[in-house]
């Protein structure tokens, strides 16, 4: 904060003049130390004048990931945008974490309170840079003065009151909740008083005062002997995150997993319709229905974001387990049919007192088989080779198709991303 208190006072000065000079691009990589342990503000290729009568006009749109607010996305930057940068820059600073995009927190906002990743922050400095990250630009700071002086606020301290001097009391445990265990002083006889011990100070130095309220004592728990623990109160300004927002995000949808879900679909359902209608154009509407599988599976491989390339291993993916379910499910559909065939001859021979002629097996296979294997193409010299072009195709047309599929889940990412932001940016 010592370094960059003298950059929010140079960027105050920038955004006072007439018209205001906003940076747009704060982020650490834009800030050097110097040997003189001073800081710097540098890259200045993204600043644009700013006219409140004409804060309509759009700039242009360079984002930084993690630093750049959401109006920025549109390219509607405000000196509210220099404010949400630099608070992220000192976020980052300040707990070794990026923090999340604005994109991503105007779906659902998980950006975890800093002082959930480091309890050395003090109270006053996490309530300015969480209201210095507000999603909405009225909602922050109205000017870097104003961010300044909240940083440089001091905390509030009971000892000045002679009322409220009392024992030390120690500080009730958070709820379990938080996921976090309450930081200890280093020492026993530190000076500088937490928060939660102020606020059992001042509740304690209410009661003395004749308000006739006692401070909670702890209550036996029946059966134990045990005293259960006095109701926990939050410290003043210690803002409470979900737990669901220090867990882990949902990862993507896996490239192998949805190739090897739409494969076995395609392959299976394929197989079923020639066993079923035993006619060369359900051979071909089974390609076709490939293609489609093809381009599902690269679609909901990258429908919730990642590389439009992943949709392009799922289609490929796709392609192999279908080859391979096709006709593992063709063979022993036709097993089925074919002793099913074979039965019924039999039962025909009894029936009508005759026998069953020796070619059974033959004739019976010719009733079952579908036409595609009658095909002249299938029957033709060389086979492998014609087997072996056929395959190859098969792979191209997959990889292809898969990779159109992610395009169209990239697509529908980034536009279901900015569908969501539109109500943040209405105001911004």
């Amino acid at each position: 904060l010592g370094w960059l208190l003298p950059v929010v006072q140079i960027l105050q000065e920038l955004h006072s003049r007439s018209p205001a000079v906003i940076h747009r691009d704060i982020k650490p990589a834009n800030i050097i130390l110097t040997p003189e342990r001073n800081a710097v503000l540098v890259d200045f290729g993204l600043t644009r004048l700013y006219e409140v009568e004409k804060s309509g006009q759009t700039g242009a749109r360079a984002v930084s990931e993690g630093f750049s607010p959401i109006e920025q996305y549109l390219g509607k930057t405000t000196p509210q945008s220099d404010i949400y940068a630099l608070a992220a820059t000192m976020y980052m600073l300040l707990t070794n974490t990026l923090p999340l995009s604005s994109l991503s927190r105007s779906m659902q906002d998980e950006l975890v309170a800093p002082r959930i990743r480091n309890p050395a922050i003090s109270p006053q400095v996490e309530r300015t840079l969480l209201k210095a990250l507000s999603m909405q630009a009225e909602d922050r700071y109205q000017s870097m003065a104003d961010f300044a002086r909240a940083l440089q606020e001091k905390p509030f301290t009971a000892y000045s009151d002679p009322t409220l001097a009392a024992p030390r009391i120690p500080p009730p445990p958070p709820p379990l909740s938080l996921g976090v265990q309450p930081s200890s002083p280093p020492h026993a006889s530190s000076i500088a008083p937490t928060m939660a011990d102020t606020a059992a100070k001042r509740t304690q130095g209410q009661g003395q005062r004749g308000s006739g309220q006692r401070t909670p004592q702890p209550t036996p728990v029946r059966g134990t002997g045990k005293a259960s623990p006095a109701p926990v109160t939050v410290p003043p300004g210690y803002v409470l995150v979900p737990q669901n927002a220090l867990a882990p995000p949902k990862p993507l949808p896996s490239a192998t997993g949805q190739g090897c879900l739409w494969g076995l679909l395609q392959g299976v359902l394929s197989a079923l319709l020639l066993l079923l209608f035993k006619k060369e154009a359900y051979f071909y509407t089974g390609i076709l229905m490939g293609f489609l599988f093809y381009l599902a599976a690269g679609y909901f491989t990258t429908h919730r974001g990642g590389n439009a390339f992943r949709g392009a291993w799922a289609g490929l993916w796709a392609g192999f387990i279908s080859v391979l379910a096709f006709w593992i499910a063709l063979l022993i559909g036709l097993l089925i049919q074919l002793t099913n065939r074979i039965n019924a001859d039999e039962q025909a021979a009894r029936l009508h007192g005759g026998n069953v002629p020796q070619d059974e097996i033959q004739r019976a296979w010719k009733v079952v088989m579908p036409v595609f294997l009658n095909h002249p193409a299938a029957q033709s010299p060389p086979v492998q080779t014609q087997l072996l072009i056929f395959l190859l195709a098969g792979i191209v047309f997959a990889f292809l198709f898969g990779l159109l599929g992610g395009f169209l889940g990239r697509l529908r990412y980034r536009t279901r991303l900015q569908k969501r932001a539109r109500p943040v940016l209405k105001n911004a």
